[in-house]
């Protein structure tokens, strides 16, 4: 019998290929998202909805939910991503009461932005305090779904997620590259957890085979790279003629504040933010003991494949 998913920011880069990946499945979908005229399979049931503006009504039974939609940005209004991610949480849950399980994307900027990250597990603590709104309020999405009262929910936490069509992790990485330098922070030599897209669906149909009461999955690829290989291999697969220049710390963390500062009382958005140095030049590696224990989460895919993707989709589209 086909199951039935229901994936929520289906028009975006995470929820768009979690769409697709089923999809070729052969599971019925049926997909949400904001925008008027999604990029998806022509026999994908789509309808429009904006979470943060209330609940839906669901009478179909429903196997699986997947929540990807969200609000990413590392700036904007507070309220802004509490309406979406927060509020918008809660109007997912509510539409779905009846569906048998529930998949909550959220994302490991969750854990304390302060703290050494080497091999991060999931019971790692939360913030106190985040270097912008989207972490701290994809916390506080995590906490409304731990704390409801249905069952058989589980929260993956993906760090950088990447492939072709992404719209957050390259972009951020393409602003490095100035002239004949492609700028780092630090030494470069911190190591970085980073997620192939493909390996990610994986990751999403693997729950979807178990039964939980609640449980929360880090998810990322088996290899970690530096900061060094990272901006070495995005000038590869640009093609550019570059060299490595390393900033100290200071230099792009006082612009990113000065930016962050300026942003918010003058309204336009700076091109680097304090939640951006801290992504690139921190060691921030997890740990997927859980998620191959439990769910036998083996990602399929290599760093390379995932690099040769978005290289294929570069020349398709001609950059």
């Amino acid at each position: 019998m086909t199951k039935t998913i229901a994936i929520t920011g289906a028009t975006g880069f995470t929820g768009g290929a979690i769409a697709r990946y089923f999809h070729v499945k052969g599971w019925r979908i049926l997909a949400f998202g904001r925008r008027e005229n999604p990029n998806l399979p022509h026999d994908i049931h789509y309808r429009q909805w904006d979470i943060a503006s209330g609940t839906i009504a669901m009478p179909e039974p429903i196997d699986v939910v997947v929540h990807a939609a969200a609000r990413v940005d590392d700036s904007g209004k507070y309220d802004d991503f509490m309406r979406v991610n927060v509020q918008g949480t809660q109007n997912v849950l509510d539409t779905f009461r009846k569906a048998y399980q529930f998949i909550h994307i959220s994302s490991s900027s969750v854990y304390d932005p302060f703290a050494e990250k080497i091999r991060v597990t999931e019971d790692f603590s939360y913030g106190i305090h985040y270097l912008n709104a989207y972490s701290e309020t994809k916390m506080l999405a995590e906490k409304i779904i731990i704390n409801d009262n249905r069952t058989n929910k589980v929260i993956l936490r993906p760090r950088a997620i990447y492939g072709e069509g992404d719209t957050t992790l390259l972009p951020r990485l393409l602003r490095l590259h100035k002239g004949r330098f492609m700028l780092g922070i630090g030494d470069g030599n911190n190591e970085i957890s980073i997620t192939y897209i493909c390996n990610f669906c994986h990751a999403v149909e693997r729950v979807t085979q178990h039964d939980f009461d609640c449980e929360i999955f880090n998810i990322t690829d088996t290899e970690t790279l530096t900061q060094r290989e990272l901006l070495a291999k995005l000038a590869e697969l640009m093609a550019w003629d570059c060299k490595p220049l390393f900033m100290p710390r200071q230099v792009p963390e006082s612009i990113a504040k000065t930016g962050q500062f300026l942003g918010n009382h003058l309204g336009f958005r700076p091109q680097l933010s304090p939640y951006a140095v801290h992504q690139l030049a921190d060691t921030f590696t997890l740990d997927m003991s859980k998620a191959q224990q439990l769910l036998d989460y083996q990602p399929p895919y290599t760093q390379a494949d995932g690099f040769a993707a978005i290289q294929d989709g570069l020349k398709k589209s001609g950059k």
